[in-house]
């Protein structure tokens, strides 16, 4: 079996040995926040086969990301929110949706409130509503903290909801340059809300609770269904057709255990459906 792999910055570093004839290498490029969801893809496959291996790449930006594809540097191109389906299909390429995550507002524990309306969140992200009362809940303040506007899930959120496209942040909103910072605000802040992912939820140390957006809360029904608004996809894009290992590495994601690997990474795994050309 090949060595272990390692994250680089550029596509196919990590692997100091070429693969035997009989040996799958699937070199692979993505964003950083897809790198768990990566990650484990990787060991389950690697896992099921002793003559597969796969490099992990994250440094590169979405353009040269495609370009690496088409030049044949990197096998399969992980992909996130943003991805231009229509410039995908113009390169001769396919994109396959593999799965979703849902994207919540997390409030601490001490907040009773179990949902907003979208108008609601930007009247608590503007600074209108500063007290959760206003919304059923404890006569206490309201502590916003959202992280940087270049980040995949506020990306989502200013795209999703209408009124949060030109809305210009409260003085009261607290900035989260990390997901470590986003992580201790919200366990360790009385009141505080902030956008997160349902899976980091689920795993926090301090018990915290994902609100509904409307009248749809996070649901695997509801994200699935596309009842609930907000929701970060993971695609994979290859060349059409795929290399030979691309094509075996689509073929174990499209299994059981790619399914189960997808939801070990906090996702809801997405069965192949007919590929965008």
């Amino acid at each position: 079996m090949m060595g272990a792999c390692a994250l680089s910055a550029g596509a196919g570093q990590g692997v100091s040995t070429s693969p035997t004839e009989s040996e799958i290498l699937v070199r692979t490029e993505g964003p950083k926040d897809l790198l768990p969801l990566a990650s484990a893809l990787r060991n389950a496959w690697r896992g099921q086969s002793e003559d597969v291996e796969m490099s992990l790449g994250a440094g590169m930006s979405d353009r040269a990301r495609l370009e690496a594809l088409a030049s044949g540097a990197i096998d399969v191109a992980f992909a996130g929110h943003g991805l231009d389906l229509s410039e995908v299909a113009g390169r001769g390429m396919t994109a396959q949706r593999i799965g979703v995550t849902a994207v919540v507002f997390a409030v601490h524990a001490d907040v009773t409130v179990l949902g907003l309306e979208p108008a609601d969140l930007c009247d608590i992200f503007s600074g209108k509503v500063a007290n959760w009362s206003a919304y059923g809940g404890p006569d206490a303040p309201i502590r916003p903290v959202l992280r940087p506007e270049s980040e995949p899930d506020t990306e989502i959120l200013r795209a999703a909801i209408p009124c949060m496209k030109q809305l210009t942040p409260g003085r009261g909103m607290v900035l989260a340059r990390t997901a470590n910072d986003l992580r201790v605000a919200l366990q360790g802040t009385s009141g505080a809300i902030g956008l997160t992912t349902l899976a980091a939820v689920k795993q926090s140390i301090v018990a915290l609770r994902a609100l509904s957006i409307g009248s749809a809360s996070p649901t695997p029904a509801n994200v699935l269904g596309g009842r609930y608004p907000l929701v970060r996809p993971a695609w994979l894009v290859t060349l059409s057709p795929p290399s030979r290992s691309a094509a075996s590495f689509l073929a174990f994601v499209a299994s059981d255990r790619g399914a189960a690997a997808i939801a070990e990474a906090g996702a809801l795994p997405v069965r192949p459906e007919s590929p965008y050309r």
